[in-house]
């Protein structure tokens, strides 16, 4: 008991000093967005220029969108191209548990259980932590872990709570979101890169099972699933889809104003993100982002992404930016570079006051 104590005080404390520092598929109808919904576009030539220039340099092939939500400016390079999400799906889940949350399905004050069975390989925290489980967080916890950390075991665990993928495609619709295909859990989706036929049943899974079962795969058997999953349309979406997700969050649109203000609260404590969009803007800067990074096999990364929402220094106004970048090929740095860049020509770009005037 001592030692579950002491789990759970570590990670509240993890939490504190987090919060100071093209395809159609069953599950997917048409969504339609309200008229209130539709973004108007005003297009900047200049910058969509220096995008496609920053895209073409790229260790990959870029998905981009750049919107400036006071004036509708917007730039975009590829922007339609489905592109793996990787982590930034979470976002998505996200949405959908603050959903459930607003209409009395769940709470951010519930607290999980997780055993032996919840915990799985991957980014964030727990796996190191707690890789036998015993441990208790509430669904706060466990969003907090999942988009500052970008915790496998933590998204997986949201999702069981929320009814699994299917239950975020029908959210994800009833609010008009279209784009973004979430078919598979952290767990399915790590399997699949490296060439796991069948993920293990719940009742025997752990952590040494899960590394057992994927170190038996072949490296030729990888290479063909690292192959097929780059080309997968499943758990794919564009820059258009979260540039249009992220301009509808800032604006309240999607969920209850305290629901929205929680989840931009934990955006912007994200410790994922330092070397991308942040990285191409001024120390202080305001950013609201979630990343995603799929795993390198052999030199090549199906995707390197980041996509967020910025306020610009001083009267700049507020930007949101989608930057994917698919089949990465060689380091990541030079992927976060690209992002980087990115941002670094939106604010040169729209941080001029007369580049925010309202558009009339």
């Amino acid at each position: 008991m001592m030692r579950g104590i002491a789990m759970r005080a570590a990670f509240v404390l993890l939490l504190v000093l987090g919060a100071l520092g093209a395809a159609k598929s069953p599950g997917y109808p048409a969504a339609q967005p309200p008229a209130a919904a539709i973004l108007r576009d005003v297009s900047d030539p200049a910058l969509q220029t220096a995008l496609s220039r920053i895209a073409a340099s790229a260790p990959g092939y870029c998905g981009i969108v750049a919107r400036h939500l006071e004036s509708g400016r917007v730039a975009r390079v590829h922007a339609v191209e489905r592109i793996p999400m990787a982590s930034t799906f979470k976002l998505a889940v996200a949405v959908t548990i603050l959903d459930a949350a607003d209409h009395g399905r769940t709470s951010l004050t519930k607290r999980v259980a997780l055993t032996a069975h919840d915990i799985i390989p991957g980014s964030g925290g727990l796996s190191d932590q707690s890789p036998h489980g015993g441990i208790t967080l509430t669904i706060h916890d466990l969003l907090d872990l999942m988009l500052t950390r970008s915790d496998n075991t933590a998204c997986d665990a949201l999702l069981r709570e929320a009814g699994g993928t299917t239950s975020v495609r029908r959210t994800l619709s009833r609010l008009h979101v279209a784009g973004l295909r979430v078919e598979r859990t952290e767990l399915e989706l790590g399997d699949d890169m490296y060439g796991v036929v069948m993920s293990l049943p719940y009742e025997q899974r752990t952590l040494e099972a899960i590394a057992k079962q994927r170190d038996a795969v072949a490296p030729t058997e990888r290479t063909t699933a690292a192959e097929a999953f780059l080309h997968d349309p499943r758990d794919t979406g564009s820059a258009e889809a979260f540039a249009q997700l992220l301009a509808r969050l800032w604006r309240h649109e999607l969920l209850s104003s305290a629901s929205t203000d929680t989840l931009l609260a934990i955006m912007q404590r994200n410790h994922t993100g330092d070397a991308r969009l942040r990285a191409g803007l001024p120390p202080g800067t305001r950013v609201y982002d979630k990343t995603g990074t799929c795993a390198t096999w052999r030199d090549r990364t199906p995707s390197v992404n980041d996509v967020g929402i910025i306020r610009l220094p001083g009267s700049g106004g507020t930007v949101v930016i989608a930057v994917l970048v698919r089949d990465v090929h060689g380091p990541i740095a030079g992927a976060e570079r690209t992002i980087a860049s990115v941002a670094g020509a939106v604010l040169k770009a729209w941080n001029a006051p007369d580049a925010v005037r309202q558009t009339r």
